[in-house]
């Protein structure tokens, strides 16, 4: 693989076993195609360190990228707008300057996905983008969406469980967070509908999990109540009796 800013990358092939010792190659890198843009908030300031990722089109794109992307599942349009795209998919990601800027260098000229990611602001993706044809800067305007938020308890004695880890899944995408020291928490930029899944974990207590959690409006409540582990001590030992270290 030879990659370099500013090209399209290029994979060869070479087979080092029909020449012993030094192979000597030459590879010809061709000058990348160019998607920029700049990324705003909800308040209409520039956004820096966004996350941009683009991968190449599900629909494949024609040029030379053949075959294109058909693993995702088919999503409604509107649920796929959030989803941010897979690191283990990108074709090229980049982090947004301090004017909010972008510039992805290094693609061809085919159809590519493009997904924008701000900390506590609504994910967005954008679809069918060729460098070939779009050379105008793009315009990205991050929503703040809803949010979840709550707070985690101890069934035991009703006090806040501190520094819990919450795990916010829908479709296959994740999001993290802690609770405070009370227990408290908040989980920004989701998208208004159900929710695959809510993970809690904490240090002492049994994992809880809740399904398909309906969120609405800029916010929706969700309080929870960890019911402390059971701790199981034991002696294990051969058939002799003896401890097994």
């Amino acid at each position: 693989l030879a990659e370099k800013g500013g090209y399209e990358p290029r994979l060869i092939d070479l087979d080092l076993t029909a020449s012993p010792g030094v192979v000597e190659t030459e590879v010809q890198l061709e000058v990348g195609w160019v998607l920029r843009g700049r990324v705003f908030g909800p308040d209409h300031q520039p956004i820096v360190g966004a996350l941009v990722t683009a991968a190449r089109g599900r629909s494949g794109g024609g040029g030379k990228s053949g075959a294109g992307r058909q693993d995702l599942p088919s999503w409604s349009a509107r649920k796929l707008r959030y989803l941010p795209i897979r690191l283990s998919r990108a074709a090229a990601v980049v982090e947004t300057d301090p004017g909010g800027g972008f510039q992805l260098d290094t693609l061809e000229p085919v159809s590519y996905d493009l997904s924008v990611v701000a900390g506590g602001l609504l994910p967005t993706r954008i679809e069918g983008l060729n460098p070939a044809f779009h050379t105008q800067q793009l315009t990205v305007a991050l929503e703040a969406g809803s949010s979840l938020e709550g707070r985690i308890v101890s069934s035991k004695n009703g006090q806040g469980v501190g520094s819990a880890l919450l795990v916010v899944g829908r479709l296959g995408h994740r999001r993290f967070t802690r609770t405070d020291v009370k227990g408290h928490y908040k989980v920004g930029g989701l998208p208004e509908g159900e929710i695959d899944e809510v993970r809690v974990e904490a240090d002492g207590y049994g994992l809880m999990t809740v399904n398909d959690v309906e969120v609405s409006g800029s916010s929706t409540r969700l309080d929870l109540r960890l019911v402390p582990a059971i701790r199981v001590s034991g002696l294990v030992s051969d058939a002799s009796g003896r401890p097994v270290s």
